[in-house]
């Protein structure tokens, strides 16, 4: 598997973005093309279609490929709460944002995993994005504030 996911924000903000793997800083060209590699020879590994969805989002700015990225792997896995999660992310960067489908990916990540840390910061988003604030400019890969979390 590609790695353990974690939740991601902006550093010193309550701004979200998609989970991203524990995998050392690289080459997100690089790291796409051993992404693409895997899933060639292993289509079903949810991990790293998950951390490809998020190399999309974060460093290609290419939303699409992100959200078909992320919606596989709920085809693989639909109790993965990070996929969730993540797709929510989609629908906030679309333009206008589409808070109510945000809110229902975010919503399915409580219904799957009520007591992680990963729900926790969905309450976090849902009680402070939706509906009235626009989502962030630039999502981050830097591991959420206790303040941000709640702890």
């Amino acid at each position: 598997m590609a790695g353990k996911t974690t939740t991601a924000s902006t550093s010193g903000s309550t701004t979200p973005s998609p989970t991203s793997s524990d995998t050392p800083t690289v080459d997100p060209v690089e790291r796409q093309a051993e992404l693409e590699a895997r899933i060639a020879q292993y289509p079903d590994d949810a991990d790293a279609h998950l951390e490809l969805g998020t190399i999309f989002f974060n460093d290609e700015n290419d939303l699409d490929g992100a959200k078909s990225e992320w919606e596989t792997v709920i085809q693989i896995d639909p109790t993965l709460a990070e996929a969730w999660y993540d797709l929510g992310f989609y629908y906030l960067y679309q333009d206008p944002p589409d808070y109510t489908t945000a809110q229902q990916m975010w919503d399915k990540v409580v219904e799957l995993d009520p007591t992680s840390s990963l729900a926790q910061t969905v309450q976090t988003h849902l009680n402070g994005l939706l509906p009235s604030s626009d989502p962030p400019t630039t999502p981050s890969q830097v591991s959420p504030t206790s303040s941000e979390t709640g702890q």
